[in-house]
């Protein structure tokens, strides 16, 4: 499942494009404009109107009503009911398309299935463990599953990979811990921008003009807190603090990671939309957009863990900095 988050990686840089790019709505009646759609909830559905694009994460990502150009979505299950213009990029437990799909589609997933009603316009790119192919596919279609079943057709050249069954067991339970913490982030990440936003946009924008200075007050302090927590376990009176600071420590990694997905999501709009818009941009869809992209290549073999260990430094220095300036500002008043 790591090589597979590499190549979904690439596919959604690739098409963030025309997740992010700003266009007149266009009319769909009278009365209603077809809109870009984003949302994180247990239970996902676009409008019934219809959306121009989507950008979905929950438990159940159900798109039962016409998408006119791209869809991204990350859940427990992603069902795919009604039409899509473009591409449909998507992360899951369980995956069905039971519609047509203009564009490309690039899935990963435990259980794929893909309908009779799935008329593919584009490439087919699939990673899973058990996927059923009955629908009909127009471009090439690249596929490496535990199991896999075609009775569809595939008018492109076709590339199946079998994944040994052997290390079936393993590879679910790192998937289904990894997604578990990934979709922690998210709501985590949702609270921090929903109850401080000005505050953790101020602290995002300070961090990326000075860099540096976060990454060695982090690197200071991830060194510097566990020698401090041995010190305190060799005497009695010091153990319930050295509990407090390993506690404090482990929390503000998590929150660390979170804090260098919206630098990095801030990075990504502004690559595409220019700096001074991508200031302004929803912090929600940021943090989002940059904690998938950190999640996905902290995963990437040899070097995941080195990318890791650099965020959670430098997120880590960004807090302790965002710390001190919230107590100077204190003392101050």
């Amino acid at each position: 499942m790591k090589t597979a988050s590499i190549f979904l990686l690439a596919f959604i840089i690739i098409g963030a494009p025309a997740l992010l790019t700003a266009q007149e709505p266009e009319l769909i009646s009278e009365t209603s404009k077809v809109v870009d759609y984003f949302n994180i909830a247990a239970e996902v559905h676009p409008p019934k109107e219809g959306a121009r694009d989507v950008m979905a994460f929950g438990g159940i990502v159900d798109i039962n009503n016409p998408v006119t150009q791209d869809v991204l979505a990350a859940g427990g299950t992603v069902l795919i009911q009604d039409s899509v213009g473009g591409d449909v990029r998507a992360l899951a437990n369980k995956i069905i398309i039971d519609a047509p799909v203009e564009g490309n589609v690039a899935v990963v997933g435990n259980n794929i299935e893909i309908t009779p009603k799935a008329n593919i316009s584009g490439l087919l790119w699939v990673r899973g463990d058990n996927v059923v192919m009955n629908g009909n596919i127009a471009g090439d279609a690249n596929i490496k599953a535990k199991s896999f079943e075609q009775n569809g057709i595939i008018s492109g050249e076709l590339i199946h990979e079998e994944i040994s069954s052997s290390q079936a067991p393993t590879n679910a339970f790192a998937w289904f811990f990894s997604l578990t913490s990934f979709f922690g982030m998210l709501v985590v990440g949702l609270v921090l921008v929903s109850i401080w936003p000005k505050t953790v946009r101020r602290a995002i924008t300070q961090s990326i003009k000075n860099p540096t200075h976060d990454i060695l007050w982090g690197l200071g302090i991830l060194v510097a807190t566990p020698i401090a927590i041995i010190v305190l376990m060799f005497t009695i009176i010091g153990i319930p603090l050295a509990f407090i600071l390993g506690a404090g420590l482990l929390v503000s990694l998590y929150l660390a990671k979170i804090m260098v997905g919206i630098i990095l999501g801030t990075y990504i709009f502004g690559a595409i939309r220019g700096r001074e818009i991508a200031s302004k941009y929803s912090l929600l869809a940021t943090m989002v957009l940059g904690v998938i992209v950190l999640w996905l290549v902290t995963g990437i073999p040899g070097i995941g863990w080195i990318l890791k260990l650099l965020a959670m430094i430098w997120g880590l220095g960004l807090l302790v900095n965002l710390k001190l300036n919230t107590i100077k500002k204190v003392e101050s008043k």
